[in-house]
């Protein structure tokens, strides 16, 4: 696709947002090693932050990316996009790939970019990326099946999905927990590192 084309099967405030972008001239960037890992730390951060003011738990950690070291060969690998207006980063988001099949892992917005719901904008120059190079499907992610449920806390991101037009596809997760009070002690340390974080962010 073209950024002039109507995108017919996005929803109407989808389609919105991405003119909105494309009257700013905002710009896709793939950017690489520190740089991408920064860029989507501080964009992980400010989804965290707004979570965290909903009482949601959201972990921020990059530690298996800055530890990679970027060397990446087919037929698989991952990149990080970024929007941009002008310098200012608006959002960016983690995207793996594999042979003709892309997927969603992780990404947020700017307080900037959140406003703007800059993020629309993002996942589509990035699936015309994607599409450009060869690859037929970008899977943005799943949401719990209670998520269609307008009074459901994830409401809202299972309807930001839809709105791409995407199929929605049922499947059934699977966990294995070798230690239930090892797993809590785990999610509460968790919680208090984010909301720590989330304090000194606001108190500097």
């Amino acid at each position: 696709g073209h950024a002039e084309e109507p995108w017919p099967e996005l929803a109407r405030t989808h389609r919105r947002h991405l003119r909105t972008g494309d009257r700013s001239g905002w710009l896709l960037r793939r950017l690489a090693g520190p740089l991408g890992v920064e860029a989507l730390q501080r964009a992980l951060d400010h989804a965290a932050e707004r979570r965290l003011q909903r009482g949601q738990f959201m972990g921020t950690s990059l530690s298996g990316l800055r530890e990679a070291s970027g060397a990446v060969s087919a037929p698989w690998g991952s990149d990080i996009f970024a929007c941009y207006e002008g310098e200012l980063l608006l959002g960016a988001v983690l995207v793996g790939w594999t042979r003709r099949r892309a997927y969603y892992i992780r990404g947020g917005s700017t307080p900037e970019g959140y406003q703007r719901s800059a993020s629309v904008w993002l996942h589509c120059a990035v699936m015309r990326t994607l599409a450009q190079r060869g690859l037929a499907l970008y899977n943005l992610g799943g949401t719990p099946a209670t998520a269609e449920r307008p009074e459901d806390e994830q409401h809202g991101l299972h309807r930001f999905k839809c709105g791409f037009g995407a199929e929605v596809v049922r499947c059934r997760g699977a966990r294995w927990c070798l230690d239930r009070r090892h797993q809590r002690v785990h999610h509460a340390a968790a919680w208090v590192s984010g909301w720590l974080g989330a304090v000194g962010s606001a108190a500097r």
